[in-house]
């Protein structure tokens, strides 16, 4: 079953009673902690050793039940990138591919031949010492991984995904050059926003620190418990290929599900993308 933490109809029957049902806990739960973190604010003595909230075990009982009835699921996400017509193509014939110097190389060499990058350009790139940094996660932790959101949410905030539509290649190979006076234009220019919508195994997803069942959570009592865009946004990441069943769709610029999803039309003129060019 594929699950999508914002499309409550999406939630397994089972799953989606009990949180439901556990609307009371939670609340009283947010509640007490809140009340906790006023009662011990600016004492950082007592705040290390505040009292226990008397909510959190049961809390912590409901999440791992959760998590439980998500484990045979397909968790539903998105990940954002400006792509070449090839590499759509490729994307649905073979997947998405985790990040590793080979997969760079790939799409470097593919690039050139299909006269997307001159030799130069070709050349600047693949020696760069951005590039290098980015594949030996100097940065941060890139390599060895697809990182997505799994939350509609996200793609709205123009702020936190915009620079993956502005230029080509993703953050390894664009970072370090969007500034340039020349390689900058010619990345802008390369392929077209996509949206590529997947379906990844419940078993196969890295959360992070926090359980995913908690952000089904956050989103069905959200407006209870006074959570912002910001706070509700969800990335995760898979240390995995994902093969070609595992994408569902990928949605280009131009169509109508990337401004439904997006709402691009009203981001402000920082954030705004370049009209793709015709390849």
């Amino acid at each position: 079953m594929d699950v999508e933490i914002e499309d409550i109809e999406s939630w397994p029957p089972e799953f989606r009673k009990l949180t439901i049902q556990s609307r009371t806990l939670v609340i009283s739960h947010h509640e007490e902690r809140l009340r906790i973190e006023r009662f011990y604010e600016g004492d950082d003595y007592l705040r290390k050793k505040p009292p226990k909230n008397r909510y959190k075990q049961a809390c912590r009982a409901l999440v791992d039940q959760l998590e439980a009835l998500l484990v045979p699921q397909r968790i539903i996400a998105y990940h954002c990138s400006r792509l070449t017509k090839e590499e759509i193509v490729n994307i649905k014939q073979e997947g998405l591919h985790i990040l590793t110097a080979d997969l760079v190389n790939k799409k470097l060499d593919g690039c050139l031949s299909h006269g997307y990058l001159k030799q130069a350009e070709y050349e600047h790139i693949r020696n760069s010492p951005h590039l290098f940094e980015s594949l030996h996660n100097q940065l941060d932790s890139r390599t060895g991984m697809i990182h997505f959101c799994a939350s509609r949410t996200t793609l709205m905030n123009s702020h936190a995904v915009y620079r993956f539509f502005r230029s080509w290649g993703g953050e390894a190979l664009y970072w370090g050059h969007e500034q340039d006076s020349g390689l900058g234009h010619v990345i802008s220019q390369m392929g077209v926003p996509c949206i590529v919508v997947s379906a990844i195994p419940f078993m196969r997803i890295n959360q992070g620190y926090r359980q995913l069942s908690e952000h089904f959570i956050r989103y069905l009592f959200s407006e209870e418990l006074g959570f912002t865009e910001l706070s509700l946004a969800v990335d995760i990441r898979t240390e995995e290929n994902l093969g070609p069943s595992e994408i569902l769709d990928i949605i280009e610029f131009t169509d109508p599900g990337f401004e439904e999803l997006t709402s691009k039309s009203s981001w402000s003129s920082r954030y705004q993308i370049k009209a793709p060019v015709s390849d």
